[in-house]
């Protein structure tokens, strides 16, 4: 599948992910760089020489707005926030948050296909959202100070440490920590969550390749979701990891 991945000039971007479950459905990707102000007239004149199947953007309110008025210059779709693509028989297909992001919704493209994707963050730099690791603490942590054991036990991981809406809500975690449906999309080699249920807005922002759970509610939606569950307070939890890291 071709595929074109345009930056908007004038604007800070780092190398897109694009989200194929095949890492060599996105090997066969060219790069589009748009100068101000005619992006889409520059877009439609490139799709017009290199005719790619598939286009894909930074997801922003300015890349939202072009890619709604390409996928209608060219006759094909639009969909934001794009979160995993795949090729089947039937053509491509895409997932992303549904129904407030409570579900995960699956939609079949026509092609040329124009998609919006989460950035990784600057080159050079560790994110949220290029982390290979993850610590993330819920409501269930306790409070500000067993957030604040869990971002150091974070950076002694080389991690990065995140947290639900009710974390950052009651001031435990700062508002650049929250990950899911209105905070950052991430998509890490592993995550820890301590103390989230796993509602529904929180998921829908997390595709972790292995995820595992401490939470000390045995019914925690956050199980269902885990390829590890363990079923432990925070703070216990928490003194175990300190006492793991510092070798005593």
């Amino acid at each position: 599948m071709k595929t074109a991945i345009l930056y908007l000039a004038g604007e800070k971007h780092c190398p897109l992910t694009i989200p194929f479950t095949a890492a060599e459905d996105g090997t066969d990707a060219v790069n589009w760089v748009l100068d101000r102000p005619d992006f889409l007239e520059q877009a439609i004149c490139r799709y017009g020489a290199e005719r790619p199947d598939l286009l894909v953007l930074e997801d922003s309110g300015e890349a939202r707005g072009l890619a709604a008025g390409l996928a209608r210059r060219l006759g094909g779709s639009c969909l934001f926030q794009v979160r995993e693509l795949w090729r089947e028989e039937s053509g491509l297909l895409a997932r992303r948050g549904a129904y407030n992001s409570n579900l995960q919704a699956v939609y079949r493209l026509r092609t040329p296909a124009v998609v919006t994707v989460a950035g990784r963050g600057a080159p050079g730099t560790e994110t949220l959202e290029n982390a290979a690791g993850i610590l993330a603490a819920g409501r269930g942590i306790g409070g500000k100070q067993n957030f604040q054991r869990l971002a150091a036990c974070a950076a002694a991981l080389g991690a990065q440490a995140g947290a639900t809406r009710p974390a950052v809500m009651n001031t435990w975690a700062e508002m650049e920590r929250l990950i899911g449906q209105s905070g950052h999309q991430v998509s890490p080699r592993w995550m820890v969550t301590v103390g989230a249920s796993g509602s529904g807005p929180f998921l829908a922002g997390v595709r972790a390749e292995r995820l595992a759970a401490v939470d000390n509610d045995p019914n925690a939606m956050i199980f269902w979701n885990a390829d590890l569950g363990i079923q432990a307070d925070a703070g216990a939890f928490l003194d175990a990891l300190e006492k793991e890291l510092s070798g005593t």
